[in-house]
């Protein structure tokens, strides 16, 4: 029982090679106590500055009811008012499957009110699965600074952003617009694969200093950040 409490859910990562005949599966575990998986809006559920903010939208959903969006506060469920996740998993299992969900959502300036059917846990819209997809020409070589919300992956003796991970990364990391770019150093250790930075950024605490910089065709880009809590853990798998 503790296991599942840990691990409510799984977000599948999927990186195909432009054949398909390669493919490689990033699966991340978020932890019971700081996320929820709002099944129904295809959401991902985390408090951030004592609110309830959407982290990730993910997947299709409940095509009958509305849908949440990236960065939406949920203020409200069936008329009550949630705080953490502990409160709003309580709200959440209080109602049947097929009852009507009621959520107030502050987007913005503008306040919402979004509604889904109450999913049947034996049978949940899209599963607990959520799938994240992402093309690349090579799925070797690949990983997952989950810190960072980066996907780094081998070539030519560098090690290059294959993608910004929008629901994992932090803002001056999307800020700075990298995809494309090498990773070159990590705290002025020069980096040529993904295995080393990789190494290097986990072996880190968290709060501890990381600076990152980054080139492409001369261009130079660097950030320097705390390194900021780990919100997963990956497990990586092949198809």
């Amino acid at each position: 029982m503790k296991y599942l409490l840990l691990i409510p859910f799984t977000l599948f990562f999927s990186f195909f090679a432009d054949d398909q005949a390669i493919a490689r599966q990033q699966t991340m575990t978020f932890d019971a106590n700081t996320s929820m998986l709002l099944m129904e809006f295809s959401a991902v559920l985390m408090v951030e500055n004592d609110q309830l903010k959407v982290q990730a939208v993910i997947g299709h959903g409940n095509t009958e009811g509305d849908q949440l969006k990236k960065d939406d506060l949920l203020i409200m469920m069936n008329g009550k008012r949630p705080k953490d996740i502990a409160s709003i998993r309580s709200l959440y299992e209080s109602i049947a499957a097929g009852e009507e969900i009621k959520i107030g959502v502050r987007r913005g300036q503008e306040s919402l009110i979004l509604r889904a059917p109450k999913s049947d846990p034996n049978n949940p819209v899209g599963g607990n699965r959520m799938v994240m997809r992402m093309e690349t020409d090579d799925a070797s070589g690949l990983k997952i600074i989950a810190s960072l919300g980066l996907a780094i992956i081998d070539r030519d003796n560098k090690a290059i952003v294959e993608e910004v991970l929008e629901p994992l990364a932090p803002d001056v990391i999307k800020d700075l617009d990298i995809a494309g770019y090498q990773l070159s150093s990590v705290n002025g250790t020069e980096i040529t694969d993904t295995e080393t930075a990789f190494e290097l950024i986990e072996a880190l605490d968290a709060g501890s200093e990381i600076k990152l910089t980054f080139n492409k065709e001369g261009a130079e880009k660097s950030v320097t950040l705390p390194k900021p809590e780990g919100r997963g853990r990956i497990m990586i798998g092949g198809n």
